[in-house]
């Protein structure tokens, strides 16, 4: 067993570019959730040093190098890809089945994005210009290209709506999204402010849609890529390579080489003088079954 998951670990270093053998599900299993265990535990303490960077009003990098998690991620994406590619060649299916964890991978900094997006917009960062525009998907991006201070001050405005709101500031602005649906006219850090809503509900509608679907997209994708991952190896010989069965799968090659009863043979076999005792014993029985059943001799 030991040595079978330090050979999973060898083949993920030496056949980081293989595109085009089989991977069993041992090989997969045992690199996977450790490669993932590493890149969510550095991501926790990343998000930590960005919240306090954020809090204290400092800008930070949005290089992912800059990042441990981010590190992890790039270094280890193609030779995670071509194990990906093995593992699907080794259920007979093709490399295109890899769109699910490429769409998890988009999808979700797509969805954060898009949060804040939405937070930049509404009432939480001082300034509320349509929380439920579908543009706020891309906002951020078009913010900081515009203006970088501008994008940055609203990054500080999200970091202390979190600090003053905890849990409640996803609240806030999903009840904000809700009953926004006109033009809400309101300047920075202005003590009068003005709403004017319309009510156009199919509006807010779309908006939730595709939150939903930008929300549930990465879970879903990474449960399917999962399923296809779990199934066990094909057995049959196919262009990728011949058919393994490893030692962890639920079935197991009939073993027709060693015989478990074979060493109770060594127990009665005879010596060669044993063996011509035996046969002049058995030549002497017929030659007296002769002389007293032909010959009729006692």
């Amino acid at each position: 067993m030991l040595k079978a998951y330090l050979e999973s670990y060898g083949n993920f270093i030496l056949r980081a570019f293989d595109f085009h053998s089989r991977a069993r599900p041992i090989e997969y299993w045992a690199v996977f959730p450790v490669i993932w265990g590493l890149i969510l535990y550095a991501l926790t303490i990343d998000i930590t040093n960005v919240w306090y960077t954020l809090l204290a009003g400092q800008r930070i990098s949005l290089n992912p190098l800059a990042y441990l998690s981010g590190l992890i991620f790039l270094l280890t994406l193609i030779p995670r890809m071509a194990l990906n590619v093995r593992r699907l060649h080794d259920r007979d299916r093709s490399a295109l089945w890899l769109f699910f964890p490429v769409v998890f991978s988009l999808s979700l900094p797509v969805a954060i994005i898009a949060l804040a997006g939405c937070m930049m917009n509404s009432s939480l960062t001082g300034v509320a210009n349509g929380p439920d525009e579908l543009s706020n998907v891309f906002y951020p991006v078009k913010l900081y290209l515009i203006s970088p201070a501008m994008f940055w001050q609203e990054m500080f405005a999200i970091a202390r709506a979190f600090e003053a709101l905890g849990s409640e500031t996803i609240g806030s602005l999903i009840s904000e999204i809700y009953g926004y649906s006109g033009a809400v006219d309101v300047r920075r850090d202005a003590t009068n402010v003005k709403n004017e809503i319309e009510g156009d509900f199919s509006h807010t509608l779309s908006v939730f849609f595709a939150v939903a679907a930008l929300i549930c997209t990465p879970p879903l994708t990474a449960l399917m890529h999962t399923f296809f991952a779990a199934l066990p190896s094909s057995e049959k010989n196919n262009k990728y390579g011949p058919g393994k069965l490893g030692k962890l799968q639920y079935k197991t090659k009939p073993d027709t080489e060693h015989n478990p009863f074979a060493g109770y043979a060594l127990l009665y076999e005879k010596t060669d003088e044993e063996k011509a005792m035996q046969q002049q014993r058995k030549e002497l029985e017929m030659k007296n079954l002769y002389r007293q059943r032909v010959l009729g001799q006692q």
